[in-house]
């Protein structure tokens, strides 16, 4: 009887990442989470934005093959009180 021979692991040619590491922080803000390895070469313009510092929150990690910003109760609390006030803002007589 022929060896069977084990199966062969099919590298994933569309992931950006596999772990956590593979991933890290760009643009001038540091608002872009993408692989480590572009993560120095990303241009963005420079602007601040409320919600940027909310990034300081969470990290920037490996989720099925993508590199993204962690969802977690207090980064995703600062984006809604960031919302809410957006609210109150626009509600204000000029």
């Amino acid at each position: 009887e022929p060896q069977k021979q084990p199966p062969q692991l099919q590298e994933n040619k569309t992931a950006e990442c596999v772990t956590d590491s593979d991933c890290g922080v760009g643009g001038c803000s540091g608002q872009v989470c993408t692989a480590a390895s572009e993560a120095a070469g990303v241009i963005t313009t420079c602007e601040y934005r409320a919600e940027y510092d909310c990034l300081k929150l969470t990290g920037c990690g490996c989720a099925n093959g993508k590199c993204v910003w962690g969802q977690n109760a207090e980064y995703e609390s600062c984006l809604g009180a960031l919302a809410t006030l957006n609210i109150k803002r626009q509600q204000q007589p000029q």
